[in-house]
């Protein structure tokens, strides 16, 4: 299940020319911060999903160019209907991004 999540986030990052390696890189730090202030901040599994998604999608927004991209990423994400995320989720996700 969670794969078939991962493979639609990725399938956005794609479209839009994402740099793979720097935006899996910014991904595994997050996660990495995540898990290791597990004990501090309490938060569950679908939260770390959802960094996870910010993490992948943060600069999708470079597809419209440099001015303004993370505003862009933003507005790519709360327009992408693909996306496996309720309301709420998807909010997060473009803010985090």
């Amino acid at each position: 299940m969670k794969e078939n999540r991962i493979e639609l986030i990725l399938r956005l990052a794609a479209a839009c020319g994402y740099e793979k390696e720097h935006a899996h890189q910014v991904k595994k730090i997050a996660l990495c911060l995540f898990d290791g202030l597990c004990p501090l901040h309490r938060l569950n599994q679908r939260h770390r999903f959802l960094l996870e998604a910010a993490g992948v999608l943060h600069d999708v927004g470079w597809l419209r160019g440099q001015n303004r991209h993370h505003k862009t990423s933003r507005d790519i994400i709360l327009a992408a209907d693909d996306l496996p995320f309720s309301g709420s989720e998807r909010v997060m996700v473009a803010l985090i991004a």
